[in-house]
């Protein structure tokens, strides 16, 4: 009902900073979360999860449980990345985000995770519109639960590092590899745009030859450069908006 809603909003509104209309989207507080288990402790929670199953409508009840494994550290990474790319199950997408990142190596694993729900976003266009509504909500929620699981301030800003750190290593200046007397090269220009270049003991190619287009490292390269493009428009769209 509309006054219950409106009462629920008004008691959310006082205990965090995020809009009840995120909230309903699958948005979690992290902090306020940690601060609630640690009051009620495991044996009140669990009776309380349990009761709460006869307050809430439609899937809400199994949403708060997914949720609430994956910040107790319950759901393992690989059961929710198994469910996205099988099932594109839309909860664990916002999930994913949420399991607790570990002490070490944090930036790759929060970097692995934001690559993982970026895939699902662009394999929803082989759907309708309505699903790509739906699945790109999933991934702003699942992208800005793990930018509050990493303690980021500012979850844009999140995005930024995360696609920073995603062509770090062209920072640098551009990547070869070889094979035989061929010598193909990755590197992205002024305005972020990649590009391939290839030689064959010096002198320059149109493009790969056939018989090494399969070859694992040149392939991770053109790969790559696919990657980086769509990268770009990202970004691009992004600093626009």
């Amino acid at each position: 009902e509309a006054e219950v809603g409106e009462s629920w909003a008004t008691m959310s509104a006082e205990r965090t900073p995020l809009s009840a209309s995120d909230l309903t989207e699958g948005a979690v507080d992290v902090a306020w979360f940690g601060r609630a288990h640690t009051r009620l402790g495991p044996g009140r929670r669990s009776a309380l999860h349990k009761v709460a199953k006869l307050a809430s409508g439609g899937a809400g009840h199994r949403r708060a449980q997914i949720f609430a494994e994956a910040m107790l550290g319950q759901a393992a990474e690989t059961v929710l990345i198994d469910r996205i790319s099988t099932k594109r199950h839309q909860d664990s997408v916002r999930a994913l985000g949420l399991v607790p990142l570990p002490r070490t190596g944090t930036d790759e694993v929060a970097l692995r995770r934001y690559q993982v729900l970026r895939e699902f976003e662009r394999g929803s266009k082989k759907f309708g519109q309505q699903r790509q509504r739906s699945e790109s909500t999933a991934v702003r929620i699942g992208i800005e639960n793990l930018a509050r699981s990493t303690g980021a301030a500012d979850p844009q800003r999140f995005i930024w590092a995360m696609e920073a750190a995603e062509a770090a290593d062209l920072a640098d200046g551009p990547v070869s590899v070889s094979e035989g007397d061929v010598t193909v090269t990755l590197q992205v220009d002024r305005e972020g745009v990649p590009d391939i270049t290839v030689e064959r003991s010096g002198k320059r190619l149109a493009s790969v030859p056939a018989a090494l287009r399969k070859q694992p490292d040149i392939k991770a390269l053109s790969d790559r450069r696919t990657a980086l493009k769509r990268q770009a428009s990202r970004v691009r769209r992004s600093l626009e908006a």
